[in-house]
């Protein structure tokens, strides 16, 4: 009896163990979104170096109210150099959603812009993430930006 009740729970905690690990990585993978945006409100590009991959890439998809869209790319460099002349931007997520296997990883997230407390935008932020030698890095940032999306989607106040 006792033996069949200690091989039920080795058998329940061996299900749950990835279950766990999952949660590890995702706790991992969205705790360095967050350092990159704490990075890029201090205007901290070291620290931002430090979290990408140097020849990422960002995409950037502006929305404007009539539905035209403008597309450009620039190399993630570019973008925190442009940080180091941008004082007073803080960004955020919410609802995160992570889709990861093994050491890659994706997360989609609407996010919110304010510039001196003032919001600018919303839109959708997606961070391609890859794990190298225990840590994840953004290997390349994609984005949104669309001005009257923020009630679409639900932007906290």
């Amino acid at each position: 009896m006792i033996g069949r009740a200690f091989a039920a729970v080795l058998a329940s905690l061996a299900i749950a163990a990835p279950a766990r690990a999952a949660d590890t990585d995702q706790e991992a993978i969205l705790a360095q979104i967050d350092r990159f945006f704490a990075a890029m409100k201090r205007q901290d590009t070291a620290g931002l170096e430090k979290l990408i991959y140097a020849d990422g890439v960002m995409t950037i998809v502006r929305i404007a109210p009539d539905g035209t869209e403008r597309h450009s790319r620039r190399p993630v460099t570019a973008w925190i150099d442009s940080i180091r002349t941008t004082p007073g931007l803080d960004e955020r997520i919410w609802s995160p959603t992570v889709m990861r296997r093994g050491p890659m990883a994706v997360v989609w997230a609407p996010y919110d812009i304010k510039k001196d407390g003032e919001r600018l935008h919303c839109g959708v932020d997606v961070f391609d993430m890859v794990r190298v030698d225990g840590v994840w890095r953004v290997a390349s940032l994609m984005f949104t930006a669309e001005p009257g999306a923020c009630t679409e989607l639900k932007a906290p106040g």
